[in-house]
């Protein structure tokens, strides 16, 4: 499945019902189970490939995308984890951003 198919079910899709209906089934079994896993995250290629084929965006903008999207999800990950004691904020880079350890609560979790 190449990447111009790989995402045609999460498409906005407009036409008549017959048409609709032929969309549908043209579907791999593969395709189906894919979208159908809600439990299942796309990695940093498909991300990029369908803010690329979705937003009509060249690689280098949808990187930047996708980069903001991961780092904004990391921060989320990694305030929930200090509000659980299992991690701490150690220090600051140059830059302003936090470096963090592991507290004792956290580092139960490592071995």
């Amino acid at each position: 499945m190449n990447n111009n198919t790989k995402h045609k079910l999460t498409l906005n899709f407009n036409g008549s019902i017959d048409e609709l209906l032929n969309h549908v089934s043209n579907v791999s079994d593969e395709e189906i189970e894919r979208i159908s896993d809600d439990n299942r995250m796309l990695d940093r290629e498909e991300s990029i490939a369908l803010v690329m084929e979705e937003a009509k965006l060249p690689r280098e903008e949808a990187e930047k995308i996708v980069t903001e999207f991961q780092l904004e999800e990391l921060d989320i990950i990694l305030k929930g984890m200090v509000e659980k004691g299992l991690i701490e904020i150690s220090e600051y880079d140059k830059e302003g951003n936090p470096l963090y350890t592991a507290t004792e609560k956290g580092k139960k979790y490592l071995k």
